[in-house]
């Protein structure tokens, strides 16, 4: 009965996002933000704002939202039905709970100066923060160890490059797979090493409230230093919201890697078709409902889709959440509880590429045949060569013979008779072996390789 596929056909890929991007986890990072920033007002200044917590309230605090079950959310989400507000109904239910106890002294200190969008800038950095170091950043790292694994067992594999679709000179299967782990490194690197921003000045960014106050206190510097506690980079200067700008940086590389992911998926979906590589398959697999040979590429496919989805709405981030009426206006709301979709497909996409690279085939036989049926890819060796020997029709002498048609290895051998060049020249042109004339390729691999290993 669901209506998004991620909540039905594709759940199983998604166990544990629960955790992060629910209704109830929103809420419990939005407890922790209240539960620190008290607890914070106390330790900052000695007490001297918020009196000094003896070690049991700070436990009985930390447990609030620690161990959130699914009674105490339900009474944050009842208070909510009734006051129509997320954020002060966390406040309320904190009150509530506190009530009772030691802690009732500080009520009037719960939420003391903040607003709403002090808590959840704080809150869905801090979930982010949490998914991508918890469950991003393992699945990016398996990705590129299955990349790493047919890299070096296909290190020096030859196949026929192609540009513009068409025969090109030789390379190595491993080192266009090494293309990517490269450019992949280099996102993960982004990624991995990005820090969640936040900020915490009151309704309009000014600190009004805070100041108000206390005005003989440097709320700047506290507030940097809550921010820093909680290993976010504090960003001072905003209206009542904290500007997208930043976090879309993050959404951009994650975007980034999406594209590079789906352009990895072309290529071996390509590289399927030429039948240089193919898929492992399970008994009973059905690849086609009519064509019962078919074995289709369908992992890459749905990988490709999936990451489509996932960057259209990361576009629709960039296009909407940087702009802002005023100091504040709520259109971004419902636009950020898309974070959860947004990696959804993401996460489906990247494990289906993974299930694609675990059971792929790679027929070397059927490269090098492939190759070996396009003599005519010599010919930039032959020009370049005849270049160095001084000839300035070079590159006109090999286009007579080698233009635009599939050439044998005989046929390149009777061109080169034909050729009106010295005895001398015609060996150096016989001696060039389609297996030689990969350059690098070999040794840009080992690059990357070595790349890998240092991360």
């Amino acid at each position: 009965m669901s209506i998004s596929p991620i909540d039905d056909r594709y759940k199983k890929y998604l166990n544990g996002f629960e955790k992060y991007f629910s209704e109830k986890a929103l809420m419990k990072y939005r407890l922790m933000v209240e539960i620190e920033y008290l607890k914070f007002l106390s330790k900052y200044f000695d007490g001297k704002v918020v009196r000094h917590l003896s070690n049991n309230e700070v436990i009985l605090l930390d447990k609030l939202y620690s161990n959130l079950d699914e009674e105490n959310f339900k009474a944050i989400k009842k208070i909510e039905e009734r006051i129509g507000h997320d954020v002060k109904a966390v406040e309320l239910f904190l009150r509530d709970k506190i009530m009772y106890t030691s802690l009732k002294d500080l009520i009037p200190y719960i939420h003391f100066s903040l607003t709403s969008e002090d808590v959840n800038n704080i809150s869905f950095s801090l979930l982010l923060r949490d998914f991508t170091y918890n469950m991003y950043i393992p699945l990016l790292k398996k990705l590129m160890n299955k990349l790493y694994n047919i890299i070096i067992e296909n290190r020096s594999t030859l196949m026929l490059a192609r540009t513009h679709g068409q025969p090109a000179s030789p390379t190595t299967f491993g080192k266009e797979m090494a293309v990517y782990l490269y450019r992949i490194i280099n996102i993960f690197k982004d990624i991995s090493e990005y820090k969640f921003p936040g900020k915490l000045n009151g309704s309009v960014g000014n600190y009004n409230s805070f100041h108000i106050a206390y005005p003989d206190i440097d709320w700047i510097s506290f507030s940097i230093d809550f921010i820093e506690s909680l290993e976010l980079k504090p960003i001072l200067i905003t209206t009542q919201i904290l500007p997208y700008d930043f976090i879309l940086k993050y959404f951009y590389n994650v975007m980034l890697l999406n594209s590079i992911l789906r352009n990895l998926c072309r290529d071996l979906w390509l590289y399927m078709s030429y039948q240089y590589i193919g898929l492992k398959t399970r008994r009973d697999e059905i690849g086609s409902s009519v064509m019962p040979h078919k074995v289709n590429p369908v992992f890459f496919e749905t990988a490709e889709g999936s990451f489509e989805i996932a960057n259209s709405l990361i576009q629709l981030l960039i296009n909407e959440l940087p702009l802002s009426r005023l100091q504040r206006d709520l259109s971004d709301s419902i636009i950020r509880r898309i974070f959860g979709e947004i990696f959804s497909y993401t996460f489906i996409g990247i494990l289906k590429v993974i299930d694609g690279l675990d059971r792929l085939i790679v027929f070397k036989e059927n490269m090098v045949k492939d190759l070996y049926s396009h003599g005519e890819v010599l010919s930039e060796a032959f020009q370049t060569v005849l270049r160095k020997e001084g000839f300035l029709n070079a590159y006109d002498m090999i286009y007579r013979y080698l233009r635009q048609r599939q050439i044998s290895m005989n046929e390149i051998k009777n061109a080169i008779e034909k050729m009106e060049v010295e005895d001398k020249i015609k060996e150096k042109l016989r001696n060039i072996r389609l297996e030689k004339f990969i350059g690098l390729a070999i040794k840009l691999t080992d690059i990357v390789i070595k790349e890998y290993a240092n991360i």
